[in-house]
């Protein structure tokens, strides 16, 4: 029997770019009403997925929901835990828990209804206001009008390798895991305590034991960083025993390692010396600044994200050295911002990974390093597995076939190729929750809520989106009535999770768009670019929100608009696009 089933948001996709998007826009329209579908049986998205030992990159504080802490209550951090809010790193548990308490009290308060275990097929969305079906893996139907907007949150989901196989031959024989399945067996082999530490693997279900053991890590992203990381502080097998397989360098941010306590203590060296002080816990990496050109005046405790303040420097960096992409990459990494695997190889490739030093440390414990491309197989040979890299390069491993363990860390993650195309404002009907900014994603999501928001409620300035809209077109064709979804679509440009990245002639134009995004958001998401401002600096998700941050927006369109074409390399019409945010960013001048 088919259910009939009326809502104004229709979201598909119960992840952590839906529970953003959902949380900003019921905040900003309490009477909306919105159906939240997803295939699997909790809310989290890949979280659900992810290996057992997975914590957060980045520091709680910038990640969930605007409205519910995600690191809990400050004064049991500190007093019970004896954790420092802005160093908390939640694990997949508590995260599962976070966005599962979050669904449950918007479905109690009746503002969503929630669909677990149901599918909707985007190939087969209607056209016009004709019903979407939706279908539960039991195999009910639901036919949902919607009254507003079709919101697809599964587009950038992030593909982990319990849920992507190794896409090489491996032969019948080797032993393969996932992380969840090394972490799974570890924790059956503690449970059972075991006098020769063995334990169920993967694959055929051969045993495996943990000693005597030599694991090849197979990947470069965090999630075989973590692997290794895993395999040695947990698992307490030797660096001398893993080998890693990295296919590329790639550049890390390095996680805040800021500590209030290390001013005391520096003070106290340098005998009351405030400067002096300073300035070491700087080039310690400790304390950091936006601008390394002018000191800080004043000490407010504000811990930045990384990947936010690298975001900003990283646009920074690249204005100041004229584009020059190498310069700028080395400079942040003197800055102690980006760091790097080996100090004697530069990275081709930038993942967005944030990592510790205590992480990186355990990393470069590892010297069985092996930078040969890309794996195309696993085969067995005179009683040892060989991995090989094309035609000619191959790899055998040091111990026996039986001694040898396989982890696979090679699924896209973030990166996973979907959203080449797409757009976050579909169409009319339709939108797709893809990043506005680097990851994380969650402040992405909120600014789209809010800026779909501010089209419900009436408050975007459509006309001002149309002068900057007709700032990039030639003059003949200015002053045409796109449509308000058109105009964002012009203005609003999607944050590529792919080799734009890793690509010198495109990286800077990826940079300087972020920013602009930024600046875009401010100047249209209200008449008065105050609003916007406030609105952000009151977002847990936003860098603005920690005290004594200033967006510098209004300089930094300044500089763009003069040194654009001949420094930056700008296209010329994006330069009346910067003028008019410029102008429009007055009042922000300073803030």
């Amino acid at each position: 029997m088919t259910k009939s089933i009326e809502c104004d948001y229709l979201v598909v996709g119960a992840g952590a770019a839906s529970m953003a998007f959902i949380d900003t826009l019921l905040t900003e329209l309490p009477s909306a009403k919105i159906m939240l579908v997803d295939r699997k049986s909790i809310p989290g998205g890949h979280w659900v997925d992810a290996y057992g030992y997975v914590h957060l990159h980045q520091p709680s504080i910038v990640y969930g929901v605007g409205s519910k802490q995600l690191e809990g209550n400050w004064a049991k951090l500190l007093f019970l835990n004896w954790t420092l809010p802005w160093k908390h790193r939640a694990n997949k548990d508590e995260i599962l828990t976070y966005f599962g308490d979050f669904v449950k009290d918007k479905v109690s308060n009746g503002q969503l209804e929630y669909y677990p275990n149901c599918e909707y097929d985007f190939a087969q969305s209607p056209v016009g206001n004709e019903a979407h079906v939706v279908t539960s893996l039991s195999g009910e139907s639901y036919e949902v009008t919607i009254g507003t907007k079709l919101v697809n949150g599964v587009l950038g989901e992030c593909k982990v390798p319990s849920q992507c196989p190794v896409q090489f031959p491996v032969e019948d024989g080797i032993v393969l895991m996932t992380p969840n399945q090394l972490f799974d067996s570890h924790v059956a082999q503690s449970a059972n305590s075991t006098s020769d530490g063995r334990y169920r693997g993967c694959g055929s279900g051969s045993d495996v034991t943990t000693t005597g053991k030599h694991y090849v890590v197979l990947g470069c992203g965090k999630t075989a960083m973590d692997a290794v990381v895993f395999l040695q502080t947990v698992m307490n097998i030797h660096p001398t025993n893993i080998s890693w397989v990295i296919p590329n360098d790639v550049w890390m941010l390095a996680r805040n390692k800021g500590d209030p306590s290390s001013l005391g203590n520096a003070l106290i060296d340098n005998e009351g010396d405030y400067p002096k002080s300073v300035l070491e816990l700087e080039k310690q990496g400790l304390f950091v600044r936006l601008d390394p050109t002018i000191a800080p005046t004043k000490f407010r405790f504000p811990i930045i994200g990384p990947e936010e303040l690298t975001k900003m420097r990283l646009v920074t960096a690249l204005i100041d050295n004229e584009g020059d992409y190498p310069k700028s990459v080395l400079e942040l990494e003197k800055q102690g911002l980006f760091v790097r695997l080996d100090p004697t190889i530069a990275p081709t490739k930038f993942r967005f990974p944030i990592i510790g030093p205590e992480e990186l440390t355990k990393l470069r414990l590892v010297t069985n390093r092996i930078r040969r491309g890309r794996v195309t197989g696993i085969s067995r040979s005179s009683g040892k597995a060989v991995m090989e890299f094309g035609e000619q390069e191959h790899w055998t491993s040091p111990v026996s076939i039986d001694d040898t363990v396989f982890i696979h860390c090679t699924s896209p993650g973030p990166f996973n190729g979907v959203t080449h195309g797409s757009h976050m404002f579909g169409s009319d009907r339709e939108m797709n929750l893809l990043l506005l900014f680097a990851p994380p994603i969650s402040a992405s999501m909120s600014c789209l809520a809010y800026i779909e928001a501010a089209r419900k409620n009436g408050t975007l300035d459509i006309d001002f989106c149309q002068k900057l809209s007709d700032a990039c077109e030639p003059s003949g064709s200015r002053g045409r009535d796109c449509g308000t979804n058109s105009l964002l679509q012009a203005l609003f440009k999607v944050m590529p999770l792919d080799d734009s990245w890793n690509d010198v002639t495109t990286l800077s134009m990826v940079s300087y768009q972020s920013i602009l995004n930024v600046a875009i958001f401010l100047a249209v998401a209200n008449r008065d670019p105050l609003v916007g401002l406030q609105w952000m600096k009151g977002s847990r998700l936003s860098l603005l929100s920690v005290p004594g941050s200033k967006c510098k927006l209004y300089e930094t369109m300044s500089v763009m608009a003069i040194i654009g074409i001949s420094k930056l390399g700008l296209p010329k019409d994006l330069i009346g696009m910067i003028e008019l945010l410029r102008d429009r960013l007055k009042p922000l001048e300073g803030l």
